[in-house]
């Protein structure tokens, strides 16, 4: 038996959902993130998945970056769970002045780290490397228009948003990383 939700999906009634075997268990997610099953981020957003979405993080950050990752995995994933919280803060903030639905940051951070699930077919060499961040970017943007109900448009605009400072932050580190270099190896005018 199936019921559509207050998102206006379709999806299985609350007995359904409670039954064994149900789509709701930790695999069973992950293998919906993979599918594209839209359903699957409201559902990790209300449920009390953060222990879950932060063993995805893990996973994704250390096995996206392959064996390498392996030895900096205490660097790795704590940077990748700060980067989570970052995020998951700016698109609460984001979808709200888009109009979207005001979910709460523990919902966004559960969402947003089951959307980071794809990142682990950066293990595939060469071509993992390059279809593993568009992936986990639809992913994201799939997160972020089911969580905030807007449309798939302004969920891209709202992760779009969210990365500027991202990418701010890490253009303005290779600046000075450069100029330090050059001043390290001397080729700095004075």
């Amino acid at each position: 038996m199936s019921t559509v939700d207050e998102i206006g999906s379709t999806a299985a009634s609350p007995s359904a959902r409670s039954a064994p075997g149900a789509n709701s268990g930790f695999m069973a997610r992950i293998a919906r993130v993979f599918s594209f099953d839209t359903s699957v981020y409201p559902e990790v957003a209300a449920a009390p998945a953060t222990g879950q979405a932060i063993v995805v993080v893990s996973v994704a950050a250390t096995l996206s970056g392959g064996v390498a990752s392996l030895v900096l995995f205490f660097f790795v994933v704590p940077g990748a769970l700060v980067f989570l919280a970052v995020q998951a803060l700016l698109v609460m903030l984001v979808t709200r002045l888009f109009g979207g639905h005001p979910a709460a940051f523990i919902e966004w951070y559960r969402a947003l780290g089951f959307a980071q699930a794809p990142l682990v077919v950066g293990l595939v060499p060469l071509l993992g490397w390059i279809v593993a961040p568009f992936y986990s970017a639809a992913a994201q943007v799939t997160a972020i228009s089911r969580v905030a109900r807007l449309s798939t448009g302004m969920a891209f605009l709202a992760l779009l948003l969210t990365w500027l400072p991202f990418f701010l932050a890490g253009l303005l580190f290779a600046l000075v990383a450069g100029v330090a270099l050059l001043g390290v190896l001397g080729l700095a005018s004075t």
